[in-house]
């Protein structure tokens, strides 16, 4: 992104500001116009790059050339904003008191530890879509069928014969 995409963008939040607001005060009609300018896909004329730079209060020259905004509050930003969609997805999750729990103490143990806990989840998360994909629902109907025909316990389980060697 040039220097004067930052700047737009930075300066329009500074002076609370929509993109919306923005593109009105400016005489277009989308707010789109504004939202390319910033992300750097396009480069505003002449005579907008003047009015904005009047609307800030900032020397034109500068506006174009100097960057306003540190990289460091740049990151701040997309950080946040990164760590407003994790923690939408999280809640998302509707994770239990036991899971969170355990997020928990995974979070205090050591290396060494964390790939001993993975090791463990991994082989389980393993046999448990194993077990899923070897587990197949039956009707009502079949259950009472296959128990009169003694392939069902009274448990309604399974029960597999296995040949003798």
């Amino acid at each position: 992104m040039t220097n004067l995409s930052v700047n737009i963008r930075y300066l329009r939040k500074k002076h609370e500001m929509s993109q919306e607001e923005l593109a009105s005060e400016l005489g277009y009609k989308s707010y789109t116009t504004i939202q390319k300018w910033e992300s750097g896909m396009s480069e505003p004329p002449v005579k907008s790059v003047e009015k904005m730079a009047k609307l800030f209060d900032v020397n034109m020259n500068d506006f174009v050339s100097k960057r306003f905004e540190s990289d460091a509050e740049l990151f701040g930003e997309f950080a946040n904003s990164f760590n407003e969609k994790r923690h939408e997805k999280i809640i998302a999750m509707n994770l239990r008191d036991s899971e969170l729990s355990m997020i928990e103490k995974y979070r205090y143990i050591d290396d060494y530890g964390k790939k001993a806990v993975d090791a463990v989840l991994n082989v389980e998360h393993e046999r448990s879509r194993e077990e899923s994909e070897n587990t197949i629902e039956l009707t009502e109907e079949e259950i009472e069928r296959l128990k009169i025909e003694k392939y069902i316990n009274g448990d309604s389980a399974l029960l597999v014969a296995r040949k003798k060697k």
